[in-house]
């Protein structure tokens, strides 16, 4: 029996693991956060250390060495690997982890978080936490969106799914499309706790606020008043940014006796040599390639740009767009971003078009180039959406868990 299943005594903090598979720069903030509050004890298990120095990506195809901190200020663990990592390899397998049941064994914890549910490792963690009377929490950014298993394949996943959904107590729900996602193989009677995928949002407004937007803009040879078009993503074929290429020269195709705007492509990848061709086969002068921005490079760029663009497919979430939005820009996106329906209000503060329709996408620079106060409304718009996706309505959810938990109304 989990401990929350009994009155729980005042002052009592709950301890809480958390597992995922290496630290990564998004949750880290988000770890600090939940070690603020005063009923929680939160340690944090990684399968890996991949992240913490320099390690190959292969979809930015080169060597990343993030440079924000990844580790401070939340207590954390390395689980020794019994199978190591290895490149192109499967992931279920590897990395595979000891010291996973001998810490929820030892520790006694109340709830066990699971990032993930697609390795052995996962499976491990989830039903060691339930052997020893933990609830199981679980997320991932998984989307609705897209759908492209074979009917064979559906039918495996979903056997899966099943025991995945045997195992878990509350689903943290990250936006519309992971709801379906996880509705979909989970059913209606599993617990959907609301967490919004979120990012630091007062560290990228804080750095934006900072930004020398003339000394960057010189720096780059972008002329003042002519707008700035911003990609920031990985150059891989899924995020589809020749689709924006394509599209920016269709738009001065049409508009020649304007200034043509500034595209800005951050970022590295597979397809960067056939874009960088193409910008020059087409003499598209105002295309820069900036290629990979860290971390605390990035505000700069979404301080300078005045709009951005993220025209992948299959995107899981996409929270890149949730950074931008904090420099209050508008943001354009495809109906295939698992973003879209929670961040992106069409017409308000950015537009969504179908994935691939570079017609449509031209149509809607033109319109963002050539209007600035239309631009300043939707930026503001970004703001006052990207407020309700915070660390702080994450908190308030699994408390929200946690308060159903201790009523006697949170089990299964």
């Amino acid at each position: 029996m989990s401990a929350l299943e009994s009155p729980v005594r005042p002052g009592r903090k709950l301890k809480l693991a958390y597992f995922a598979s290496h630290p990564i720069q998004y949750q880290a903030p988000m770890l600090r956060r939940l070690q603020q509050e005063e009923n929680l004890d939160v340690t944090a298990f990684f399968f890996s250390d991949k992240s913490v120095g320099g390690y190959w990506d292969p979809g930015f195809g080169r060597m990343v060495e993030w440079d924000v901190p990844l580790l401070g200020g939340y207590k954390h663990e390395f689980l020794p690997q019994l199978l190591k990592e290895k490149p192109n390899s499967g992931i279920f397998f590897r990395p595979l982890n000891g010291g996973i049941i001998r810490v929820l064994r030892e520790q006694k914890f109340d709830l066990v978080w699971m990032h993930g549910y697609a390795t052995l490792n996962s499976l491990v963690v989830m039903a060691a936490a339930k052997w020893f009377g933990a609830k199981v929490l679980l997320n991932a950014d998984s989307s609705s969106l897209v759908n492209q298993n074979s009917q064979m394949k559906e039918a495996a996943k979903r056997i899966y799914m099943g025991l995945v959904r045997s195992l878990v107590d509350c689903t943290f729900v990250a936006g519309h499309s992971n709801q379906a996602y996880w509705r979909r193989y989970f059913g209606d009677r599993m617990i959907y706790q609301p967490f919004p995928y979120s990012v630091d949002n007062a560290y990228f407004r804080e750095r934006v606020a900072r930004v020398n937007v003339a000394e960057v803009k010189s720096r780059l040879g972008i002329v003042e008043g002519i707008p700035v078009i911003l990609y920031a993503s990985k150059l891989q074929k899924r995020k589809r940014c020749m689709d924006l290429v394509l599209a920016y020269k269709e738009l001065l195709g049409r508009t020649r006796d304007r200034e043509p705007p500034y595209l800005l492509i951050a970022g590295d990848g597979e397809e960067r040599q056939s874009l960088e061709q193409v910008v020059q086969e087409s003499g598209l002068a105002r295309v820069q390639f900036l290629g990979f921005q860290n971390q605390s490079q990035l505000p700069e760029l979404f301080a300078v740009c005045d709009f951005f663009v993220l025209p992948s497919e299959n995107e899981p979430w996409g929270l890149i767009v949730n950074e931008v939005m904090n420099a209050a820009r508008p943001v354009v996106v495809t109906d295939q971003v698992g973003c879209q329906k929670d961040l992106v209000e069409n017409g308000v503060n950015g537009h969504v078009y179908r994935v691939g329709d570079i017609a449509a996408l031209s149509e809607i620079l033109e319109t963002l180039a050539g209007d600035a106060e239309l631009r300043r409304r939707m930026g503001q718009a970004s703001l006052r959406i990207v407020d309700e996706h915070s660390y702080e309505q994450g908190v308030a959810g699994l408390q929200a868990y946690i308060r159903s938990l201790q009523a006697g109304s949170g089990g299964k």
